[in-house]
């Protein structure tokens, strides 16, 4: 399962949607993650876009073998 808490030391915060597919060859959908409020800066890509805080339960699913 994807830690958070790792993802935040190894990129210096939190990071969006596609990184998190790219970066752990997930396949995660918007509905699978849940948002901050706006967009922020992904730690990652460094674009202004919606970052993830954390996953719903189809999401975490998807990442349980990860």
């Amino acid at each position: 399962m994807i830690d958070f808490g790792k993802i935040k030391k190894e990129h210096g915060g939190m990071i969006c949607r596609a990184c998190l597919n790219n970066e752990y060859g997930l396949n995660l959908t918007p509905k699978d993650c849940d948002y901050y409020d706006g967009r922020r800066k992904c730690a990652s890509c460094r674009y202004a876009k919606h970052v993830v805080k954390g996953l719903k339960l189809t999401g975490k699913m998807k990442t349980l073998f990860k």
